[in-house]
């Protein structure tokens, strides 16, 4: 969340549950995958497709 308001140049804030939400319809169109990570607990979900192209 921190990342987008960074990246936006502080223009866009999102709430946890709006990433969330996002993350899964991405998934769901299989635009993205999801990764594991070093810790169980944590998921890092990578890109198939550039920004651009979303």
């Amino acid at each position: 969340m921190q990342k987008v308001e960074e990246l936006s140049n502080h223009q866009v804030k999102i709430a946890a549950g709006t990433l969330y939400g996002a993350i899964e319809n991405l998934l769901k169109r299989k635009l993205i995958k999801p990764v594991k990570g070093d810790d169980k607990a944590e998921i890092i979900y990578s890109k198939k497709l550039s920004v651009n192209s979303v």
